[in-house]
């Protein structure tokens, strides 16, 4: 599995510590951002574009 990029990550740390979400839960967050940035990466998705959310969802 791909490492989170260092920028993106450093922006997903603020946004987890911003947000109402239980330490215990923000490994899970974390892990699933990994699965969707590994997902744009093997079809060819641009992660930054909202529509490839979609993709990724539908592939679930």
């Amino acid at each position: 599995m791909l490492n989170i990029p260092s920028s993106l990550q450093t922006q997903f740390e603020a946004y987890l510590q911003e947000k109402p979400i239980p330490k215990n839960n923000q490994d899970a967050y974390r892990k699933w951002l990994r699965y969707y940035l590994d997902f744009c990466q093997k079809y060819n998705f641009p992660q930054t574009q909202r529509g490839s959310l979609t993709h990724f969802l539908a592939k679930l």
